[in-house]
C-alpha cells in the first residue's frame, strides 16, 4: 500500500484501515509504531491521546502494551541559562540564611 511509504505517515490511521481490510499483520505493525510514535521521551512527555488510541487498537486486537523505555531526565540537555539560574537561587538562599541569622543576633 502506497499510503504507508509516504512523507508523513499516520500510522494510527492506517492501523484503524488494515484491521478494517482484514489484514492483521499489517494492522499490527503500524500500531507498534504509532505506539512507539506516541511515546516521544516517555511518560509524563508523550502524546496522550495518539497513545491511547493506539493502547485501544492493541486491546482490540488481543496484543500487549510495549515495553519502551521510561522518562530519563539524565537525558535532558541543559539551556545555558540554567546553570546560572540554579546558582543564582542557592546564592540568594544564602544571603537570606545570612541576613536571617543577622537579623535574629
Amino acid at each position: 500500500m502506497e499510503l504507508a511509504h509516504g512523507r508523513w505517515i499516520n500510522s494510527l490511521a492506517l492501523a484503524e484501515l488494515w484491521l478494517a481490510i482484514g489484514d492483521r499483520t499489517q494492522a499490527r505493525e503500524q500500531v507498534l509504531a504509532a505506539y512507539r510514535n506516541a511515546w516521544v521521551d516517555g511518560e509524563p512527555y508523550v502524546w496522550r491521546y495518539e497513545l491511547n488510541k493506539a493502547c485501544e487498537l492493541l486491546e482490540k486486537r488481543g496484543e500487549p502494551t510495549p515495553k519502551l523505555a521510561p522518562y530519563d531526565s539524565a537525558k535532558e540537555k541543559k539551556f545555558p541559562w540554567e546553570v546560572e539560574l540554579v546558582a543564582a537561587e542557592k546564592l540568594r538562599a544564602k544571603k537570606k540564611a545570612a541576613g536571617d541569622t543577622l537579623a535574629s543576633s
